[in-house]
């Protein structure tokens, strides 16, 4: 599984990565907005300072108060512009985080449901072929040894399909298989989790069976032959 934590471990590495370059360009972006409040707050106080003037310095400086005025007004109203556009950018870039953050979040996700999706089907194959010779003398993978337990059952999809074609196979071939039927008697009790005491018992039965029909094969096949000597 170690290739399953450094996968991970990247995509951590990566995520942090991303989020830091955000963050640095969403600092930045309000420092110039703070820069910019404080240039509209410096401009809007020289503007009440301009309108406070007495009336006694109008004449020749009233016309220059008059321009400096205009100015003011042309530089209040690039100041609104440049903050207008500082706020749709920073709108902008918030959405673009919170868009980036999901895909994240999704691709993690997706790469965690794929690598389990994987290990799944992996376990499933691996105890899907497991060794009919091993069945066959009564184990189960390690952690299904308890054959014993009577609250167990068949909660593995695999073990059930695996069941029910030996069962088939015993059930629709049986008498044509020999020993192997005694073979897949003990796969089968040893799936569905008999006794060790139900499992003797089955084998035996089924040795005994096998074996009378063995005889009982022999004697007609001896029996066959005698008859056709005779005549």
């Amino acid at each position: 599984m170690w290739f399953k934590i450094l996968f991970i471990d990247k995509v951590e590495l990566d995520r942090q990565r991303l989020l830091r370059d955000l963050q640095r360009e969403i600092n930045q972006l309000y420092r110039d907005l703070n820069e910019r409040t404080r240039q509209l707050d410096e401009a809007q106080s020289k503007l009440q300072e301009l309108s406070a003037t007495p009336d006694e310095n109008n004449g020749s400086a009233c016309k220059n108060t008059d321009q400096e005025t205009n100015e003011q007004w042309r530089d209040l109203r690039v100041d609104f512009e440049l903050d207008e556009q500082k706020d749709y950018e920073l709108c902008a870039l918030r959405s673009q985080i919170a868009e980036y953050q999901k895909k994240l979040r999704d691709a993690e996700e997706a790469h965690k449901q794929e690598l389990k999706s994987v290990c799944e089907k992996a376990s499933a194959t691996a105890q899907y072929n497991v060794n009919l010779d091993y069945l066959a003398n009564g184990f189960l993978p390690k952690g299904k040894q308890d054959l014993n337990d009577s609250n167990s059952s068949l909660a593995e999809p695999t073990e059930a399909e695996y069941l029910r074609n030996v069962l088939y196979r015993y059930m629709h071939e049986r008498e044509t298989l020999g020993r192997e039927s005694v073979t897949l008697a003990r796969v089968i009790g040893t799936v569905a989790r008999f006794t060790r005491e139900q499992l003797n018992a089955v084998v035996a039965k089924e040795e005994q069976r096998n074996h009378g029909w063995v005889e009982g094969t022999v004697q007609g096949l001896i029996s066959t032959a005698a008859s056709l000597t005779s005549r």
